[in-house]
């Protein structure tokens, strides 16, 4: 299995993916279930390589790459964490 990072890169950089069509699935401490959530709504800063950011209620977020368990292209699963 690649690591979480290398599966976003791949994302980012692969010309034959279409990052609307991508759905991230990650692990929420808050309400100890997964959330999903468009790829686009997804802030990645490459010197993090620690975690990545979202907005919620207009506040910048980090969810560590650690808590990212699905990500889905059109709704077929692409890369999942065991």
């Amino acid at each position: 299995m690649i690591p979480a990072t290398k599966m976003i890169s791949k994302v980012l950089w692969d010309f034959n993916i279409d990052v609307n069509d991508i759905e991230i699935g990650y692990y929420d401490r808050v309400i100890h279930n997964n959330l999903f959530l468009k790829f686009t709504r997804l802030w990645i800063d490459p010197k993090n390589k620690f975690s990545f950011k979202i907005t919620v209620d207009n506040k910048q977020v980090d969810i560590p790459y650690h808590r990212l368990r699905v990500i889905k292209n059109k709704g077929k699963i692409i890369w999942q964490r065991k």
